[in-house]
């Protein structure tokens, strides 16, 4: 984890993913952590990692594969795998031209008793 009074550090980073795929890279801390620590939040985001199973993880490295380089249309999205604000391929035109945008998850709905009332004498 980020260590206060860093600044001036080489930092190797290295994320393990899930076996199937990691990465590295280093960074090197010019300023206080803080702010950082603060907006990237590691710990919250390593508690909202979602598991994959191998061949679902293949699967969908496949189909990027099969599209890259190509004109594809519309992109096939997994919400569950986006975190809210995260930005996505929304399709690719026959010009190459990407279209992005960015995920918000959708608002939970909110029912009433009365409205779950009524459904439940709907039942009856």
């Amino acid at each position: 984890m980020l260590q206060p009074n860093m600044t001036g550090k080489k930092v190797l980073m290295f994320s393990y993913g899930s076996g199937l795929m990691s990465s590295l890279f280093s960074i090197n801390v010019r300023d206080d952590l803080q702010g950082l620590r603060k907006a990237i939040d590691f710990e919250g985001r390593l508690t909202r990692r979602v598991g994959v199973p191998p061949q679902e993880f293949e699967d969908i490295l496949q189909e990027k594969e099969n599209r890259y380089g190509k004109a594809v249309g519309k992109v096939k999205l997994i919400p569950e795998l986006l975190e809210d604000g995260s930005y996505y391929l929304v399709e690719v035109d026959d010009k190459m031209r990407r279209k992005y945008q960015q995920y918000r998850p959708p608002e939970p709905t909110v029912i009433s008793k009365k409205e779950i009332s009524n459904t439940a004498m709907q039942r009856i």
